[in-house]
């Protein structure tokens, strides 16, 4: 990717996988930019939860950002 492009993906071109992290529940994640479409330090990916699914809290080693939609609960444990 050079700097006059620009990455454009349909969501239903994203492939989803099931989160299978321990205490989580129904809930799936794509990458959508990431290595292999050119971006050696970024990535962009989107979780989906199912009507009661969660993912536990956890942190990361580095910084996190996150837009998020819809309508949240949160009840302090997943």
């Amino acid at each position: 990717m050079n700097e006059s492009t620009m990455l454009t993906k349909l969501l239903n071109q994203a492939q989803f996988k099931q989160v299978t992290d321990d205490g989580a529940k129904k809930a799936r994640m794509a990458v959508l930019i990431g290595p292999e479409e050119g971006a050696p330090n970024f990535v962009m990916r989107r979780i989906e939860l199912e009507a009661g699914g969660c993912t536990p809290y956890h942190q990361h080693a580095w910084g996190t950002r996150g837009l998020h939609t819809g309508r949240f609960w949160q009840a302090g444990r997943c």
